[in-house]
């Protein structure tokens, strides 16, 4: 380690939360309960243990992502015959046929440190403690200072823009729950990147993530490494997700890809599953319906999505993982673990 890294330190648990304090976390039902009081979608299942939830227009997603059971075809009959929903979709453990389509974004490391890191996110990671106080932040403080860059990221992912009044009653939605934690990267009075995370009895989910383009000092890797180490290591809990990987067409899935496997996060294939309702097969299911939805798309998320699903769905997309490089990434990641 050379003199300049080692001047490195992480923040100490006071330092986090010098402005305000941990979010305690909760059951899954509480998130059920925080998304309907906020006018989503919510369907929960299995006593509580498992959940729909709204992940986009007319879209339910089951979560825990991580549970990869097969639903009952009545729960999703069910779910596709509620007023206003038109698809659903559920993760399965990898099968030979239909090939993984998916990748579920994990870190699970009981020991997740700086040195266990590839060589790149280490030095992306110390320089961004260098650079920036990552803490704990405030609703008040994220409404007023994180549309920059909430609204850089949406143009980054070639998706519609924000608005500052968006960011705001986001924000407020989350003022007072015992689920969620703001994290941000900040030089003085500037939030140059922040994200917020829903914490369960079980594991923590990164559910917004914001950056300023061309922000120097790499404040996005000191936000995620601090976060996810704490909950890792500070909590004991055992895991953290990022998710899924997109289906929205037009996104830079390959770079949000090599950054989470960089900062520690496994790449799990997955086979992600959908229903849709009848109506819809015509155009999701045929080469016609997906050629369609592909140049109407544009920069609307709700089409791009779609355009996604059509292409998984009507068979074009041949090797769906095909864009993520494995075999570069590997090469990338054979010096994780050793010590800089």
């Amino acid at each position: 380690m050379s003199p300049k890294e080692s001047k490195t330190t992480e923040p100490s648990p006071a330092e986090l939360a010098a402005v305000t304090g941990f979010a305690p976390g909760g059951p899954l039902a509480d998130y059920a309960a925080y998304l309907r009081a906020n006018g989503h979608e919510t369907v929960v299942a299995d006593g509580g243990r498992r959940l729909w939830v709204s992940s986009g227009p007319r879209f339910l997603e089951r979560m825990p992502i991580e549970n990869y059971d097969e639903p009952d075809p009545a729960e999703v009959r069910g779910l596709l015959g509620r007023p206003g929903i038109w698809a659903a979709t559920w993760v399965r453990a990898p099968d030979a046929d239909p090939p993984p389509n998916a990748f579920n974004y994990v870190c699970s490391l009981k020991d997740y440190r700086i040195d266990g890191l590839p060589r790149h996110a280490r030095a992306d990671v110390r320089y961004g403690l260098r650079n920036y106080t990552v803490r704990l932040s405030t609703p008040d403080e994220l409404a007023d200072k994180g549309f920059a860059a909430d609204a850089d990221t949406a143009e980054r992912h070639g998706v519609g823009r924000p608005t500052p009044e968006g960011l705001r009653r986001y924000a407020a939605s989350i003022r007072g729950s015992r689920l969620f934690d703001i994290w941000g990267a900040w030089k003085g009075d500037d939030l140059a990147a922040w994200m917020t995370v829903a914490r369960f009895d079980a594991f923590a989910m990164l559910c917004m993530v914001r950056s300023r383009s061309g922000a120097r000092g790499s404040p996005n890797n000191a936000v995620l490494y601090v976060a996810t180490r704490r909950y890792l290591v500070g909590d004991g809990l055992p895991y953290v997700t990022a998710g899924l990987s997109t289906i929205k067409a037009g996104t830079n899935a390959l770079n949000l890809h090599e950054y989470k496997i960089r900062m520690g996060y496994e790449a799990r294939p997955v086979c992600r599953r959908f229903a849709v309702r009848p109506l819809l097969a015509p155009v999701l299911k045929t080469r016609a319906g997906s050629w369609l939805l592909e140049k109407a798309a544009g920069t609307s998320s709700v089409l791009q999505r779609a355009s996604g699903l059509a292409r998984l769905m009507s068979g074009r997309e041949k090797d769906p993982l095909a864009w993520a490089c494995p075999q570069a990434l590997a090469e990338e990641s054979k010096d994780s673990g050793a010590a800089s």
